[in-house]
Protein backbone atom coordinates (compact mmCIF):
# COMPACT_ATOMS: atom_id res chain seq x y z
CA UNK A 1 0.00 0.00 0.00
CA UNK A 2 1.27 3.38 -1.31
CA UNK A 3 2.01 5.87 1.54
CA UNK A 4 -0.50 9.17 1.50
CA UNK A 5 1.45 11.90 1.43
CA UNK A 6 0.80 15.12 3.02
CA UNK A 7 -0.81 16.85 0.19
CA UNK A 8 -3.08 13.41 -0.62
CA UNK A 9 -4.18 13.85 2.90
CA UNK A 10 -4.74 17.32 2.99
CA UNK A 11 -6.66 17.27 -0.28
CA UNK A 12 -9.20 13.99 1.14
CA UNK A 13 -9.82 16.26 3.95
CA UNK A 14 -10.77 19.15 2.17
CA UNK A 15 -12.87 17.31 -0.23
CA UNK A 16 -14.27 16.21 3.05
CA UNK A 17 -15.33 19.30 4.59
CA UNK A 18 -16.74 20.37 0.91
CA UNK A 19 -18.66 17.30 1.08
CA UNK A 20 -19.87 17.94 4.43
CA UNK A 21 -20.60 21.62 4.12
CA UNK A 22 -23.03 20.43 0.85
CA UNK A 23 -24.92 17.98 3.40
CA UNK A 24 -25.45 20.39 5.75
CA UNK A 25 -26.78 22.81 3.86
CA UNK A 26 -29.03 20.12 1.74
CA UNK A 27 -30.06 18.67 5.03
CA UNK A 28 -30.79 22.67 6.39
CA UNK A 29 -32.85 22.91 3.42
CA UNK A 30 -34.97 19.67 3.83
CA UNK A 31 -35.21 20.57 7.67
CA UNK A 32 -36.73 24.12 7.07
CA UNK A 33 -39.23 22.51 4.04
CA UNK A 34 -40.29 19.73 6.48
CA UNK A 35 -40.78 22.76 9.71
CA UNK A 36 -42.54 24.52 7.24
CA UNK A 37 -44.95 21.82 6.39
CA UNK A 38 -45.62 20.82 9.56
CA UNK A 39 -46.74 24.25 10.44
CA UNK A 40 -48.97 23.84 7.39
CA UNK A 41 -50.34 20.49 9.11
CA UNK A 42 -50.73 21.98 12.56
CA UNK A 43 -52.64 25.10 11.26
CA UNK A 44 -54.85 22.83 9.33
CA UNK A 45 -55.31 20.86 12.32
CA UNK A 46 -56.36 23.74 14.51
CA UNK A 47 -58.59 24.52 12.00
CA UNK A 48 -60.25 22.01 11.87
CA UNK A 49 -60.31 21.46 15.59
CA UNK A 50 -61.85 24.62 16.22
CA UNK A 51 -64.22 24.27 13.64
CA UNK A 52 -65.60 20.83 14.85
CA UNK A 53 -65.33 22.85 18.50
CA UNK A 54 -67.89 25.46 17.09
CA UNK A 55 -70.19 22.89 15.86
CA UNK A 56 -70.52 21.51 18.95
CA UNK A 57 -70.84 24.84 20.86
CA UNK A 58 -73.79 25.74 18.21
CA UNK A 59 -75.09 21.93 18.98
CA UNK A 60 -75.29 22.54 22.57
CA UNK A 61 -76.89 25.66 22.22
CA UNK A 62 -79.64 24.41 20.32
CA UNK A 63 -80.07 21.57 22.77
CA UNK A 64 -80.11 23.94 25.33
CA UNK A 65 -82.32 25.87 23.63
CA UNK A 66 -84.90 22.71 22.46
CA UNK A 67 -84.49 21.85 26.42
CA UNK A 68 -85.63 25.42 27.49
CA UNK A 69 -88.56 25.46 25.14
CA UNK A 70 -89.90 21.71 26.25
CA UNK A 71 -89.70 22.67 29.91
CA UNK A 72 -91.87 25.60 29.39
CA UNK A 73 -94.16 23.82 27.20
CA UNK A 74 -93.92 21.54 30.10
CA UNK A 75 -94.34 24.00 33.18
CA UNK A 76 -96.95 25.82 31.21
CA UNK A 77 -99.50 22.41 30.28
CA UNK A 78 -99.28 21.75 33.95
CA UNK A 79 -100.39 25.27 34.52
CA UNK A 80 -103.35 24.44 32.25
CA UNK A 81 -103.92 21.18 33.95
CA UNK A 82 -104.05 22.71 37.21
CA UNK A 83 -106.49 25.37 36.01
CA UNK A 84 -108.78 22.46 33.82
CA UNK A 85 -109.11 21.19 37.11
CA UNK A 86 -110.47 23.87 39.15
CA UNK A 87 -112.65 24.58 36.29
CA UNK A 88 -114.17 21.30 36.14
CA UNK A 89 -114.85 21.43 40.25
CA UNK A 90 -116.72 24.71 39.11
CA UNK A 91 -118.63 22.94 36.88
CA UNK A 92 -119.42 20.03 39.24
CA UNK A 93 -119.86 22.61 41.50
CA UNK A 94 -122.68 24.42 39.60
CA UNK A 95 -124.56 21.45 38.23
CA UNK A 96 -124.97 20.77 41.61
CA UNK A 97 -126.58 23.83 42.40
CA UNK A 98 -128.82 23.95 39.45
CA UNK A 99 -130.14 20.49 40.38
CA UNK A 100 -130.76 21.92 43.58
CA UNK A 101 -132.63 24.79 42.11
CA UNK A 102 -134.64 22.24 40.32
CA UNK A 103 -135.68 20.13 42.59
CA UNK A 104 -133.47 17.21 40.91
CA UNK A 105 -131.14 16.38 43.75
Amino acid sequence: MPEATLETVLAAITEMRSDFSALRTDLSGRIDKLRVELSERIDRMQNGVTALRQGYIVDLATVDRAERIAKSASDETRALAVQVTELTKLVHMLEARIRDLRGDG
